[in-house]
């Protein structure tokens, strides 16, 4: 745990420190560089004791070197199967496999995180929600699949800069990309939707309206969906206990959605980013909800979570005629990160294991 709390302490110091003179280009590069590496510094060299998975990948890493590809082929995707074998050509170590892994996550979230960052905005916030709301455990654990989804979420990158149809392309091939690391990639072409169909107040109730209905309707979905993929039988879990920490990110979706709402005008060309970024915090909000449902939900609904890292700095950012409304909420948000990431800690599942912490040489 001690070394947890270190690390969002470095986190906040370096935000005071590098920021001290004002929010720059070169302010923020030096601090996401700094935050990065302070993280994976943590990820790359720690036991494999720490993260529910990390042990499996120790021991497949042996199993991966020392097999060939059409032995194991149904079991990791190509190119998991293919970077361990590389990996594998230089050293019998596996934590060269965990921390190779640890810097492809975070070095996709640290494009994800600048490239779709105001320049005038602090990225302080960006990083603090992704340590201090679950992400940062959960990369410690779905190794894969968290490759994945550092891949793919550079699809919305991609697409905001670029949507002709080269963007297009290119968008298309990282999610092929992301589904070579882990199946759950497909989740990606979701990412496509709003920019293409622009959303606004009413598609947004009429979204909630859809959520609810999608709750009734969802036994039926994943039964037929059963059917064409029968692998999945393992996550048919009929009741799934919702923790109260789930139900409380979902509320903290569903207040920042409505303050979106009640506050920014869809009409004005500058908000079109946050109700792009509202219809993915609606999704995530639809997989909480279904996670009472099936298991299998809550795995889908990590790739929407990482969208909060950017739609929270942007709502901060649209109260910047508000100072006071501003403050509070920054004071709010950064006690409610300590509390939620201690709760995190303390809570086996939702820290995924990562308590104790011990380095590898301990």
């Amino acid at each position: 745990m001690t070394a947890h709390i270190a690390l969002l302490v470095y986190i906040s110091i370096c935000g005071v420190l590098v920021y001290a003179h004002g929010i720059t280009n070169t302010a923020n590069k030096r601090f996401l560089f700094l935050a990065i590496l302070g993280i994976f510094l943590i990820e790359a060299l720690r036991k494999y004791t720490v993260g529910l998975d990390t042990s499996a990948y120790y021991s497949s890493f042996w199993h991966i070197k020392y097999s060939t590809y059409g032995r194991v082929v149904g079991s990791w995707e190509p190119l998991y199967f293919s970077m361990n074998k590389f990996v594998g050509l230089f050293t019998d170590n596996p934590q060269w496999i965990i921390a190779l892994t640890s810097a492809i996550i975070l070095t996709g979230l640290g494009v994800f995180i600048y490239e779709n960052a105001d320049e005038h905005q602090s990225l302080f916030w960006h990083v603090f929600i992704f340590v201090t709301f679950r992400q940062y455990f959960n990369t410690m654990n779905l190794l894969r699949q968290c490759i994945a989804m550092a891949i793919s979420c550079n699809v919305y990158t991609v697409l905001r800069k670029d949507r002709s149809k080269k963007g297009v392309f290119h968008a298309i091939l990282l999610v092929i990309i992301a589904i070579l690391f882990h199946n759950s990639g497909i989740i990606a072409v979701l990412f496509f939707v709003p920019f293409f169909i622009e959303m606004d107040r009413k598609k947004f109730l009429f979204g909630l309206l859809g959520m609810v209905a999608l709750y009734f309707l969802y036994p039926y979905i994943f039964r037929l969906f059963l059917i064409l993929y029968p692998k999945y039988n393992r996550y048919d879990f009929t009741v799934v206990s919702v923790s109260n920490s789930y139900l409380l990110f979902g509320a903290i979706n569903l207040v920042l959605s409505f303050l979106c709402l009640i506050y920014i005008d869809p009409k004005d060309p500058d908000n079109k980013e946050c109700y792009r970024l509202l219809f993915l915090v609606l999704l995530s909000m639809t997989t909480i909800i279904l996670q009472r449902r099936n298991l299998l939900m809550t795995r889908l609904g990590y790739y929407f979570e990482w969208f909060i890292i950017l739609f929270v700095p942007e709502i901060i950012r649209r109260f910047r005629k508000s100072p006071v409304t501003r403050v509070m909420i920054k004071y709010f948000l950064y006690l409610t990160g300590w509390l939620f990431f201690i709760y995190s800690m303390n809570n086996g599942y939702i820290g995924k294991g990562s308590v104790p912490y011990l380095f590898f040489w301990q």
